[in-house]
Protein backbone atom coordinates (compact mmCIF):
# COMPACT_ATOMS: atom_id res chain seq x y z
CA UNK A 1 0.00 0.00 0.00
CA UNK A 2 2.84 2.37 0.88
CA UNK A 3 4.49 1.67 -2.48
CA UNK A 4 1.20 2.41 -4.26
CA UNK A 5 0.85 5.76 -2.47
CA UNK A 6 4.46 6.73 -3.24
CA UNK A 7 4.08 5.80 -6.92
CA UNK A 8 0.78 7.65 -7.16
CA UNK A 9 2.17 10.83 -5.61
CA UNK A 10 5.27 10.70 -7.83
CA UNK A 11 3.12 10.28 -10.92
CA UNK A 12 0.76 13.10 -9.92
CA UNK A 13 3.68 15.46 -9.29
CA UNK A 14 5.28 14.57 -12.62
CA UNK A 15 2.07 14.82 -14.66
CA UNK A 16 0.78 17.86 -12.81
CA UNK A 17 3.93 19.87 -13.32
CA UNK A 18 3.93 19.38 -17.08
CA UNK A 19 0.65 21.20 -17.85
CA UNK A 20 0.95 24.51 -16.03
CA UNK A 21 2.29 26.46 -18.96
CA UNK A 22 1.33 29.82 -20.32
CA UNK A 23 -0.88 32.42 -18.70
CA UNK A 24 -3.67 31.44 -16.35
CA UNK A 25 -6.94 33.14 -17.29
CA UNK A 26 -8.81 34.97 -14.53
CA UNK A 27 -12.59 35.10 -14.19
CA UNK A 28 -12.95 38.37 -16.12
CA UNK A 29 -10.99 36.92 -19.04
CA UNK A 30 -13.05 33.72 -18.90
CA UNK A 31 -16.22 35.81 -19.09
CA UNK A 32 -14.90 37.96 -21.93
CA UNK A 33 -13.77 34.97 -23.99
CA UNK A 34 -17.08 33.16 -23.55
CA UNK A 35 -15.61 30.29 -21.55
CA UNK A 36 -17.87 30.92 -18.57
CA UNK A 37 -20.88 30.54 -20.87
CA UNK A 38 -19.72 27.02 -21.69
CA UNK A 39 -19.13 26.18 -18.02
CA UNK A 40 -22.65 27.31 -17.08
CA UNK A 41 -24.15 24.71 -19.40
CA UNK A 42 -22.35 21.82 -17.73
CA UNK A 43 -24.73 19.63 -15.74
CA UNK A 44 -24.78 20.76 -12.08
CA UNK A 45 -24.24 17.17 -10.94
CA UNK A 46 -20.95 17.05 -12.83
CA UNK A 47 -19.85 20.37 -11.34
CA UNK A 48 -20.73 19.05 -7.90
CA UNK A 49 -18.24 16.18 -8.09
CA UNK A 50 -15.39 17.99 -9.84
CA UNK A 51 -13.92 21.41 -8.98
CA UNK A 52 -13.82 24.22 -11.50
CA UNK A 53 -10.90 23.64 -13.90
CA UNK A 54 -8.09 26.13 -14.47
CA UNK A 55 -7.60 27.54 -17.98
CA UNK A 56 -4.23 28.45 -19.47
CA UNK A 57 -3.34 30.15 -22.76
CA UNK A 58 0.02 29.55 -24.39
CA UNK A 59 1.80 29.82 -27.73
CA UNK A 60 4.68 27.52 -26.77
CA UNK A 61 3.33 24.12 -27.79
CA UNK A 62 2.15 22.49 -31.00
CA UNK A 63 -1.17 21.04 -29.82
CA UNK A 64 -4.36 23.04 -30.24
CA UNK A 65 -5.66 22.30 -26.76
CA UNK A 66 -5.53 19.57 -24.15
CA UNK A 67 -6.85 18.67 -20.72
CA UNK A 68 -4.62 17.21 -18.03
CA UNK A 69 -5.53 16.96 -14.39
CA UNK A 70 -7.45 20.06 -13.38
CA UNK A 71 -5.84 22.20 -16.08
CA UNK A 72 -7.04 22.95 -19.60
CA UNK A 73 -4.42 24.48 -21.89
CA UNK A 74 -5.41 26.28 -25.10
CA UNK A 75 -3.16 27.47 -27.92
CA UNK A 76 -3.29 31.19 -28.53
CA UNK A 77 -3.97 30.59 -32.24
CA UNK A 78 -7.35 29.03 -31.42
CA UNK A 79 -8.66 32.40 -30.25
CA UNK A 80 -8.06 33.81 -33.74
CA UNK A 81 -10.73 31.46 -35.10
CA UNK A 82 -13.63 33.28 -33.43
CA UNK A 83 -15.61 32.81 -30.24
CA UNK A 84 -17.77 30.02 -31.70
CA UNK A 85 -14.70 27.90 -32.42
CA UNK A 86 -13.14 28.71 -29.04
CA UNK A 87 -16.28 27.63 -27.23
CA UNK A 88 -16.46 24.44 -29.28
CA UNK A 89 -12.86 23.53 -28.45
CA UNK A 90 -13.38 24.37 -24.76
CA UNK A 91 -16.55 22.25 -24.65
CA UNK A 92 -14.57 19.34 -26.12
CA UNK A 93 -11.80 19.68 -23.51
CA UNK A 94 -14.38 19.92 -20.74
CA UNK A 95 -15.70 16.60 -22.01
CA UNK A 96 -12.29 15.08 -21.24
CA UNK A 97 -12.21 16.73 -17.84
CA UNK A 98 -15.69 15.75 -16.70
CA UNK A 99 -15.30 12.18 -17.96
CA UNK A 100 -12.05 11.64 -16.00
CA UNK A 101 -10.12 10.81 -19.18
CA UNK A 102 -6.82 12.05 -17.76
CA UNK A 103 -7.37 10.08 -14.56
CA UNK A 104 -7.76 6.83 -16.52
CA UNK A 105 -4.31 7.22 -18.07
CA UNK A 106 -2.89 8.26 -14.70
CA UNK A 107 -4.25 5.15 -12.99
CA UNK A 108 -2.66 2.93 -15.64
CA UNK A 109 0.70 4.66 -15.15
CA UNK A 110 0.43 4.24 -11.39
CA UNK A 111 -0.44 0.56 -11.80
CA UNK A 112 2.68 -0.04 -13.90
CA UNK A 113 4.86 1.89 -11.44
CA UNK A 114 3.41 -0.12 -8.57
CA UNK A 115 4.62 -3.34 -10.20
CA UNK A 116 8.00 -2.16 -11.50
CA UNK A 117 9.08 0.03 -8.58
CA UNK A 118 9.39 -2.81 -5.99
CA UNK A 119 11.32 -4.87 -8.54
CA UNK A 120 13.74 -1.99 -9.00
CA UNK A 121 14.27 -1.71 -5.22
CA UNK A 122 14.86 -5.44 -4.77
CA UNK A 123 17.24 -5.53 -7.75
CA UNK A 124 19.18 -2.60 -6.32
CA UNK A 125 19.47 -4.36 -2.95
CA UNK A 126 20.68 -7.54 -4.68
CA UNK A 127 23.37 -5.54 -6.46
CA UNK A 128 24.56 -4.18 -3.12
CA UNK A 129 24.61 -7.68 -1.56
CA UNK A 130 26.62 -8.99 -4.51
CA UNK A 131 29.63 -7.08 -3.17
CA UNK A 132 29.53 -8.96 0.15
CA UNK A 133 31.80 -12.04 0.34
CA UNK A 134 30.00 -15.42 0.29
CA UNK A 135 26.74 -13.71 -0.70
CA UNK A 136 28.13 -12.26 -3.91
CA UNK A 137 27.45 -15.16 -6.30
CA UNK A 138 23.95 -15.92 -4.97
CA UNK A 139 22.98 -12.26 -4.84
CA UNK A 140 24.39 -11.66 -8.31
CA UNK A 141 22.37 -14.54 -9.81
CA UNK A 142 19.28 -13.43 -7.91
CA UNK A 143 19.72 -9.88 -9.17
CA UNK A 144 20.17 -11.11 -12.74
CA UNK A 145 16.97 -13.16 -12.57
CA UNK A 146 15.09 -10.22 -11.12
CA UNK A 147 16.41 -7.94 -13.86
CA UNK A 148 15.26 -10.34 -16.59
CA UNK A 149 11.90 -10.89 -14.90
CA UNK A 150 11.46 -7.13 -14.39
CA UNK A 151 12.30 -6.39 -18.01
CA UNK A 152 9.78 -8.95 -19.30
CA UNK A 153 7.13 -7.77 -16.84
CA UNK A 154 7.74 -4.15 -17.80
CA UNK A 155 7.40 -4.91 -21.52
CA UNK A 156 4.15 -6.83 -21.00
CA UNK A 157 2.58 -4.19 -18.76
CA UNK A 158 3.64 -1.32 -21.01
CA UNK A 159 2.23 -3.15 -24.04
CA UNK A 160 -1.08 -3.63 -22.22
CA UNK A 161 -1.04 0.03 -21.22
CA UNK A 162 -0.32 1.07 -24.83
CA UNK A 163 -3.25 -0.96 -26.15
CA UNK A 164 -5.54 0.42 -23.45
CA UNK A 165 -4.36 3.95 -24.17
CA UNK A 166 -5.04 3.49 -27.90
CA UNK A 167 -8.57 2.11 -27.38
CA UNK A 168 -9.49 4.46 -24.55
CA UNK A 169 -8.04 7.44 -26.42
CA UNK A 170 -10.28 6.92 -29.44
CA UNK A 171 -13.34 6.41 -27.27
CA UNK A 172 -12.47 9.43 -25.12
CA UNK A 173 -12.17 11.71 -28.17
CA UNK A 174 -15.52 10.59 -29.50
CA UNK A 175 -17.15 11.06 -26.10
CA UNK A 176 -15.64 14.54 -25.72
CA UNK A 177 -16.94 15.50 -29.18
CA UNK A 178 -20.40 14.29 -28.17
CA UNK A 179 -20.13 16.31 -24.97
CA UNK A 180 -19.52 19.48 -27.00
CA UNK A 181 -22.68 18.76 -28.98
CA UNK A 182 -24.69 18.14 -25.81
CA UNK A 183 -23.60 21.52 -24.43
CA UNK A 184 -24.71 23.21 -27.65
CA UNK A 185 -21.24 24.02 -29.00
CA UNK A 186 -20.80 21.06 -31.30
CA UNK A 187 -20.78 23.11 -34.48
CA UNK A 188 -17.91 25.26 -33.22
CA UNK A 189 -15.93 22.10 -32.54
CA UNK A 190 -16.94 20.74 -35.95
CA UNK A 191 -15.93 23.99 -37.64
CA UNK A 192 -12.50 23.89 -36.02
CA UNK A 193 -11.88 20.26 -36.99
CA UNK A 194 -13.26 20.59 -40.51
CA UNK A 195 -10.52 23.06 -41.46
CA UNK A 196 -7.95 20.28 -41.02
CA UNK A 197 -9.64 17.63 -43.12
CA UNK A 198 -7.81 16.26 -46.14
CA UNK A 199 -9.08 14.27 -49.07
CA UNK A 200 -9.45 10.54 -48.61
CA UNK A 201 -6.16 8.65 -48.97
CA UNK A 202 -4.56 5.42 -47.78
CA UNK A 203 -2.05 7.41 -45.75
CA UNK A 204 -4.79 9.31 -43.94
CA UNK A 205 -6.66 6.06 -43.31
CA UNK A 206 -3.60 4.34 -41.79
CA UNK A 207 -2.68 7.43 -39.79
CA UNK A 208 -6.20 7.71 -38.42
CA UNK A 209 -6.16 4.05 -37.39
CA UNK A 210 -2.78 4.15 -35.62
CA UNK A 211 -3.26 7.53 -33.96
CA UNK A 212 -4.82 7.63 -30.50
CA UNK A 213 -7.25 10.19 -31.94
CA UNK A 214 -9.86 9.10 -34.49
CA UNK A 215 -9.45 10.45 -38.01
CA UNK A 216 -10.69 14.02 -38.46
CA UNK A 217 -13.03 13.06 -41.28
CA UNK A 218 -14.60 10.41 -39.07
CA UNK A 219 -14.99 12.87 -36.20
CA UNK A 220 -16.63 15.43 -38.48
CA UNK A 221 -19.11 12.83 -39.73
CA UNK A 222 -20.34 11.68 -36.34
CA UNK A 223 -20.43 15.24 -34.91
CA UNK A 224 -22.62 16.27 -37.85
CA UNK A 225 -24.91 13.26 -37.37
CA UNK A 226 -25.34 13.97 -33.68
CA UNK A 227 -26.04 17.68 -34.25
CA UNK A 228 -28.71 16.87 -36.85
CA UNK A 229 -30.16 14.18 -34.57
CA UNK A 230 -30.39 16.54 -31.59
CA UNK A 231 -31.24 19.86 -33.25
CA UNK A 232 -32.54 18.97 -36.71
CA UNK A 233 -31.57 19.66 -40.33
CA UNK A 234 -32.76 23.27 -40.20
CA UNK A 235 -30.39 24.09 -37.34
CA UNK A 236 -27.50 22.50 -39.21
CA UNK A 237 -28.30 24.37 -42.44
CA UNK A 238 -28.54 27.68 -40.56
CA UNK A 239 -25.10 27.11 -38.95
CA UNK A 240 -23.55 26.27 -42.33
CA UNK A 241 -25.15 29.36 -43.88
CA UNK A 242 -23.63 31.58 -41.20
CA UNK A 243 -20.22 30.04 -40.60
CA UNK A 244 -19.57 27.83 -43.65
CA UNK A 245 -18.49 24.21 -43.86
CA UNK A 246 -14.89 23.30 -44.67
CA UNK A 247 -15.48 19.55 -44.52
CA UNK A 248 -14.81 17.75 -47.82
Amino acid sequence: MAVLVVCYLATVIYCGSSVREGQCLDRDELEELGINDVLRRVNPIRRLFLPRPHFYVTDSFSQNAYSSGRNIVIALDVFDEGIEVVQGVIAHELGHYYHYDTDASLICTVAINTVTFPLMIVTFMARILSHIPLLGIAAGLYGLLLTVFGAITGIIFNLINLIFYWIDGKWAERRADMFSVDLGYGFGNYLFLSKYTDGFSLRALVSGFLDVHPGIRSRCRYIKKRIIRYYGEDYWDSCVAIYGDYYV
